[in-house]
């Protein structure tokens, strides 16, 4: 027999909400956000696959198996007619998943996705090898830290980090329990490993075909900051729209769920409460 893909159930009542994490960023890193969604909402978060035990890195090879992963976890809980909730990476996901299996999913709430311009996935085209050397987001990954002598360690070393610094205290150390593993003698390490962080960068994906291609109503939301999707990538993204609506949040970046929860909640709850599907 299998093994079911593993997740956490953040608990809630009413319709359940799907929340697919980004990468590097396991589901439990949310829980701000989360804490604002469960009084109306039941809400379930699929670690993804670097968070497996005793998965391989190097045999993930598209974001495309991600979105496969994602439709065998909801079959496995019998769940249908979700509210897709994704952050980056799993905003990716979650939109090939909707087009895939539409039976799956109501709506979808699509949060900083990862939508790039046509020169950068040229360039992340090109073979791992040289791909590792030249972008700075993969360089810059596989260097990274990944053990510390305690979880405080850990809190210090990404306090003073310019892509937290919009993060509370509260917020923070959501990340820090989340992505670290702590061993016996208090000496924490990173739970998310750095190659398969890497991994899912280099597997990059270009999701304009499943954009165009998107039936599901949506809400899109940039953070006004964001360094992931471009200016022009984004009026280009509201130019092709047929059934979303795109909004920007002001003093904020990529890490919107993390850096401003009770404002998006807010945009998502008012988003399911105006529009037919809820």
């Amino acid at each position: 027999m299998s093994v079911s893909i593993p997740f956490v159930d953040f608990g809630g009542t009413g319709e359940t909400i799907h929340l697919a994490h980004a990468n590097g960023f396991p589901p439990t890193t949310y829980q701000q956000l989360i804490n604002e969604l469960t009084p109306h909402f039941h809400v379930v978060g699929m670690r993804a696959r670097p968070l497996w035990p005793d998965s391989k890195f190097d045999e993930f090879k598209s974001w495309r198996e991600a979105a496969d992963d994602l439709i065998q976890f909801l079959d496995e809980q019998k769940l249908k007619n979700v509210i897709g909730v994704g952050h980056s990476f799993g905003a990716i996901c979650t939109i090939i998943a909707a087009n895939k299996r539409p039976d799956l999913f109501k709506t979808l709430i699509l949060i900083e996705p990862v939508i790039l311009p046509k020169w950068f996935l040229f360039v992340s085209a090109l073979p791992h090898f040289i791909v590792k050397k030249i972008n700075p987001v993969v360089k810059k990954t596989l260097i990274r830290t990944g053990k510390w002598s305690s979880r405080q360690s850990v809190f210090a070393h990404f306090r003073n980090k310019k892509v937290f610094s919009l993060l509370t205290d509260k917020a923070l150390w959501d990340y820090v329990n989340s992505a670290t593993t702590e061993a016996s003698n208090g000496e924490a390490s990173l739970s998310y490993s750095k190659d398969w962080e890497a991994q899912v960068y280099l597997t990059i994906f270009n999701p304009w075909n499943d954009l165009k291609r998107l039936k599901k109503p949506f809400l899109a939301i940039k953070g006004e900051t964001s360094e992931t999707i471009f200016p022009a990538v984004w009026e280009k993204w509201k130019s092709v729209n047929k059934t979303g609506e795109l909004i920007e949040m002001e003093n904020c970046g990529h890490l919107v769920p993390l850096e401003k929860p009770k404002e998006l909640a807010g945009e998502i709850l008012k988003y399911l409460k105006s529009s037919s599907v809820h």
